[in-house]
């Protein structure tokens, strides 16, 4: 009996410690986001840091996911609505193929912002956590984040508290 509890508790301990790692990575990722740079589709560099007095939304995606695929539309609503309000939205793509890319957004008519992501310390991102949403406040600080599938209402409540 004694070796049935103990096994118990040993199990109950690395559940908790597993259940722990993705708050704290994705506290790591975040912050490796401000770091990074992308490669813009019209040949410049986007920098968050070039980017400050602004709130940046940073949306992370790929065209080989499906969440992604289904969120850029509202991504696109999002970046029209809200570019006006000084909202910088840049959808910046784990796949480097400017021809793919290109034709994905010409296929659905998309004007936000389209990137490719340049060197990053943000390591290998999984197909089943794309897209990440990043927003950083005008000072250019981690605000917020999202994982998965979203809306335009999410973006709306992750950018709200930083409106003006």
């Amino acid at each position: 009996m004694r070796i049935f509890w103990a096994s118990c508790s040993l199990t109950l301990t690395l559940l908790a410690s597993v259940n722990s790692l993705p708050a704290s990575a994705e506290e790591m990722v975040s912050k490796e986001a401000a770091k990074a740079h992308a490669d813009l589709l019209d040949g410049g560099k986007y920098s968050l840091a070039e980017n400050r007095g602004r709130v940046t939304v940073l949306a992370m995606w790929s065209p080989d996911s499906l969440a992604s695929r289904k969120s850029m539309g509202e991504l696109d609503r999002f970046f029209a609505a809200y570019q006006p309000r000084d909202v910088s939205t840049l959808a910046v793509s784990t796949v480097r193929d400017a021809e793919v890319l290109r034709q994905f957004a010409a296929k659905r008519n998309l004007q936000v912002p389209l990137a490719m992501l340049d060197d990053h310390n943000l390591g290998p991102i999984k197909e089943h956590q794309l897209p990440v949403v990043y927003v950083f406040d005008r000072d250019g600080k981690f605000h917020s984040m999202h994982v998965g599938l979203f809306s335009y209402r999410v973006l709306e409540r992750l950018v709200a508290p930083l409106i003006r």
